[in-house]
């Protein structure tokens, strides 16, 4: 048997009571794969499991059965700004079917939820700052794409990259993550560089503000 995990990360408590709706036996069925909601409680680590037994097609049918579990998660959480940060998590999970970037890289190579067919590409993510405690708490984004920082011009030119602001403050809240840029590119090393990019834009915003990652 060809056995795929895919593990929720930071989206466990939302996706724990999923398994109905994802309509998992469907997926299966389409697919020749089983797919089952593992809840592992002790570990607080709920995952889907996608079997298929081997054969010529087993990891074409894996993926597509991965597709399709992606799809109906976008569906369940109503395509909330959350989305990228829950691909991105759901790649780094799964070597397998996600390649990462280079030693030392965090970006993974996954579909972009936030592009209309859902293009493939290598992504990451970064940390926006924040100020206050609790529900007083504010992150800051906008600064990022100022004219005055260059930032936008700068990753333009550089990588080629396109990112998004995840943010109430970019008006693309995220209900069920804390806020995020979402980096896409293609190639590892060019969104390795827009990450460098955007982290030194924040280093120079804490630097002039009391917000802290």
């Amino acid at each position: 048997m060809l056995t795929l995990t895919y593990s929720f990360f930071t989206f466990s408590a939302h996706l724990v009571d999923a398994s109905n709706i994802m309509n998992l036996q469907k997926i299966g069925t389409k697919t020749n794969c089983t797919l089952r909601l593992i809840d592992d409680v002790t570990k607080h680590n709920p995952h889907v499991t996608i079997q298929t037994k081997q054969g010529k097609y087993a990891i074409d049918d894996v993926r597509k059965a991965a597709s399709d579990l992606e799809d109906a998660l976008l569906e369940y959480i109503r395509h909330d700004g959350s989305q990228g940060r829950l691909f991105y998590d759901l790649a780094w999970k799964c070597k397998l079917l996600h390649p990462r970037g280079g030693a030392g890289s965090f970006t993974v190579q996954q579909r972009n939820p936030f592009s209309p067919n859902k293009l493939m590409g290598w992504v990451n993510i970064v940390k926006l700052p924040s100020i206050g405690e609790g529900s007083r708490k504010q992150y800051h984004s906008m600064f990022v794409i100022a004219k005055r920082s260059g930032v936008l011009r700068k990753v333009s030119q550089e990588t080629g990259c396109q990112f998004n602001i995840c943010s109430n403050e970019a008006k693309v809240p995220t209900k069920l993550c804390v806020p995020y840029i979402w980096v896409v590119g293609s190639q590892p090393g060019r969104v390795d560089r827009a990450i460098e990019i955007l982290q030194e834009s924040i280093q120079q915003h804490m630097r002039e503000c009391r917000c802290r990652l």
